[in-house]
C-alpha cells in the first residue's frame, strides 16, 4: 500500500459523492439488504441498506445506500466497493455522514488524497458507462 498525501479537499469529496449518488440511481433497481448481512444479530430481518452491484466482465462496481434509520450503528451514507481496473489493494470507500470520503482498509479508514479520488472517480465513471 502506497503512503497516502494530503486528504481531499469539499469540492473533490462533493464531486466523487455526487458521481456515486448518480450511478446508484441510474443503475435502477437496488437490492434490500438486511440487518443479517452485517452481521447484526437484532432484527435480522430489517432492511438496512440498498444496493446495486454492477458488472462488466470481470470488472465489477457495488455501491450500497444505508437507510436513514439505519444511522447510527452505521457511520456511513454510501459504501463503494471496486473491482474495476487492477490495484494491488482492496478498494473498498465509505461515504460518512458528513460528507467525508475514506479508504477503508481492516477497520484503518485513511482520507482520500488527490491520487485515490482520481482512482474512485475514474472506477464510477467506467461503472456509469455500463448502465
Amino acid at each position: 500500500m502506497r503512503d497516502f498525501g494530503t486528504p481531499i479537499g469539499g469540492e473533490l469529496q462533493a464531486r466523487v459523492v455526487a458521481l456515486a449518488r448518480a450511478v446508484f440511481e441510474a443503475a435502477g433497481t437496488a437490492r434490500e439488504v438486511k440487518a443479517s448481512e452485517f452481521a447484526m444479530e437484532e432484527q435480522p430481518d430489517r432492511v438496512v441498506a440498498r444496493e446495486v452491484d454492477l458488472r462488466q466482465g470481470a470488472e465489477r462496481l457495488r455501491i450500497a445506500a444505508t437507510l436513514p434509520d439505519a444511522r447510527p450503528p452505521f457511520e456511513w451514507v454510501l459504501e463503494i466497493t471496486s473491482d474495476v481496473g487492477s490495484a494491488d489493494y482492496f478498494k473498498h470507500y465509505l461515504v460518512r455522514e458528513h460528507g467525508d470520503v475514506v479508504l477503508a482498509q481492516r477497520k484503518v479508514l485513511t482520507p482520500l488524497d488527490e491520487t485515490e479520488a482520481q482512482v474512485v472517480l475514474r472506477d464510477l465513471h467506467a461503472a456509469q458507462g455500463w448502465i
